[in-house]
This record gives C-alpha cells, sequence and structure tokens, in this order.
C-alpha cells in the first residue's frame, strides 16, 4: 500500500478524524479484480 496523502479534518465526521488516499495493489491479477469489484461496490 502507498499512501499518497493523509488529511485530519477539523470536526469528526462518521467517526472518523481524517482519511487517507493512496494506491493498493495485489501481485495476484485474481484478486485485484476481486478487491476492485468490492471497492466499486461500496460506492454505488
Amino acid at each position: 500500500m502507498d499512501v499518497t496523502k493523509t488529511a485530519v479534518i477539523k470536526a469528526p465526521a462518521y467517526n472518523a478524524l481524517g482519511g487517507h488516499v493512496g494506491h493498493l495493489t495485489f501481485d495476484k491479477p485474481q484478486v485485484m479484480s476481486k478487491a476492485r469489484a468490492i471497492l466499486l461496490a461500496l460506492v454505488e
């Protein structure tokens, strides 16, 4: 996992005090495909 940026917010939102942005990759294409599908389902 490569974290590009971390941010701390002024007031808690959804029980979070901040957030992280970055890249996550897996060596196996099947695992990468499954992870992508799970993440896309979360934002729909």
